[in-house]
């Protein structure tokens, strides 16, 4: 079978979505909007009745590692994140992670910390944040690694 023709003819035909949408409507699935249909994505991938494999998994999460991480690092700057032990360019991008970027940029203290190298300081105002009181075991993580450089214990 000619797969290359298939794609091209299935790219046409079910179109190319970037996010999530609703297959009966063709609008983009909104939190809290009922769907009619299948929440589908990409072409044609029907997420309720096939999902993903763990392949897909697996390399949506090194993608959403990849982008978190160079997040963190525009965030803070390249010449401290570089110098940073992995442990807390880990913390630092699972911060990313978890939060989102909008959110991220929204710890202006803490970022002001890290950004000039004062991880002690950078921690306790994690630690004094919402986040801390609503995710308290990941942010005392998270918290604990940037503050030593080394990996918190759980």
């Amino acid at each position: 079978m000619d797969y290359g023709k298939l794609m091209a003819r299935l790219k046409y035909i079910e179109g190319v979505r970037f996010k999530a949408y609703d297959d009966a409507t063709g609008r983009t699935a909104v939190p809290g909007e009922l769907i009619v249909g299948n929440v589908t994505i990409g072409i044609g991938r029907n997420l309720v009745g096939k999902g993903i494999s763990q392949d897909e998994i697996l390399y949506l999460l090194k993608n959403d590692m990849e982008f978190c991480g160079n997040f963190a690092r525009a965030t803070i700057g390249s010449v401290v994140f570089d110098a940073m032990p992995d442990a807390r360019q880990r913390a630092f991008t699972e911060m990313v992670f978890n939060l989102g970027t909008y959110k991220t940029t929204q710890f202006k203290t803490a970022i002001g910390f890290a950004r000039s190298a004062e991880f002690g300081r950078c921690a306790d105002a994690l630690m004094e944040s919402a986040w801390a009181r609503e995710l308290p075991a990941r942010v005392r993580w998270i918290a604990e690694t940037v503050r030593t450089g080394s990996d918190a214990t759980e």
